[in-house]
């Protein structure tokens, strides 16, 4: 069972990590794609079509950034869950022996006070 709760926050962190990196290359993208526009506004040799093109693909990446952001956010919640599952005691505080840490067991009885 803690095996599976690990591989779950583990999962949930590649997914964060990825998403961010992806996020930061689409911005670096975007930026790079903003300087070609506003140089390609300068020539007067540069047809319209050309320069409408470099427009609506900044359009569309403005587009994939916020959808990338939305993402991350279901992400950050998702790696949220994760590591409150991670942190749930899996049996009850009466079972903890003597042996246990007792700042871990006040952790727990403050994060997860037990129900009676």
């Amino acid at each position: 069972m803690d095996d599976d709760r690990l591989t779950h926050v583990q999962k949930a962190i590649q997914h964060y990590v990825l998403c961010c990196a992806t996020i930061e290359n689409l911005q670096s993208a975007h930026d790079l794609l903003l300087k070609a526009t506003q140089q390609a506004l300068q020539l007067p040799s540069v047809a319209r079509p050309p320069r409408y093109k470099l427009e609506e693909l900044c359009r569309e990446q403005v587009a994939l950034l916020n959808m990338m952001a939305d993402y991350k956010a279901k992400l950050m919640r998702h790696l949220n869950d994760a590591q409150r599952e991670l942190f749930a005691p899996t049996r009850s505080f009466r079972d903890l022996n003597d042996d246990t840490d007792e700042e871990l067991r006040d952790v727990r009885e403050n994060v997860f006070p037990h129900s009676d």
